[in-house]
């Protein structure tokens, strides 16, 4: 039983480093495209002209690797939705087997079946 309950244990430990991972690839992710557009907007207004900062935004916008940066990021948040549903599923296992193992100690009391 202790080593049914380890790998319920260890299956969350796994899945709470991918989604530790997860959250890091995420904000690195946000950090990299805030650098982007601020150099976007550099760019918009020394090269192109773009005075105020709605047109220099309008430029970074408009740009493919901010808009890569862009799906990056969603791609990200995706991932991290879908490691919580992992969570949650490995934790309502987790219940379920432990409540499944009360049942059956309470069972085995009742009919005076001991180990």
């Amino acid at each position: 039983m202790e080593e049914v309950k380890e790998n319920w244990m260890q299956l969350m430990r796994d899945v709470g480093k991918l989604y530790e991972r997860a959250e890091q690839e995420l904000h690195v992710a946000d950090a990299d495209l805030k650098r982007i557009i601020a150099k976007k907007q550099v760019e918009a207004e020394a090269q192109h002209g773009c005075k105020t900062a709605v047109s220099q935004q309008r430029f970074a916008d408009n740009d493919d690797e901010v808009y890569k940066g862009r799906l990056r990021i969603g791609s990200l948040k995706g991932r991290i939705q879908f490691l919580k549903c992992e969570i949650k599923a490995v934790d309502i296992g987790f219940e379920t087997w432990r409540t499944d193992q009360v049942s059956r100690r309470e069972e085995m009391k009742a009919y005076g079946v001991t180990k």
